[in-house]
């Protein structure tokens, strides 16, 4: 017949520090380092100092573009056409929403659409492509 086996032990939960016993009451870190009104770094970063980088680059850029801007500008609409349209659109408001209050009938809208397509059909022709169906 097999002994019965004899109860484990219950195991001693260890401390993390050495000299510290399991199960210790530890004090309670404050929330933060310093006190309320009082700083790292007592002297700080001067006001206005993480401005004078950027105010600094746009007087420069902006000195730049005086000297040499319009040039820049054609220079870069004739090579690099793409680059430049991204420029511009760079500058754009990125939500532009437009709005028309008055309220148009079939008719008015219609109307509008027939001189839209008499503009468009031209510049599609020219550009070798069909106008719709029904284009002027």
């Amino acid at each position: 017949m097999a002994e019965p086996a004899e109860p484990e032990a219950p195991k001693r939960a260890r401390s993390r520090k050495p000299g510290v016993p399991a199960g210790a009451e530890r004090a309670e870190k404050p929330a933060t380092r310093f006190s309320k009104g009082r700083s790292g770094n007592p002297a700080g970063r001067p006001k206005g100092s993480r401005n004078r980088i950027g105010e600094a680059f746009l007087a420069e850029l902006q000195a730049d573009f005086l000297k040499h801007g319009a040039r820049t500008i054609a220079a870069l609409r004739d090579k690099a056409p793409a680059t430049y349209v991204n420029v511009v659109a760079g500058l754009l408001p990125k939500d532009v929403r437009f709005n028309d209050e008055r309220d148009l009938s079939d008719e008015e809208l219609l109307e509008r659409i027939r001189q839209l397509d008499a503009v468009i059909a031209p510049l599609l022709r020219a550009a070798g492509q069909e106008a719709p169906d029904g284009a002027a």
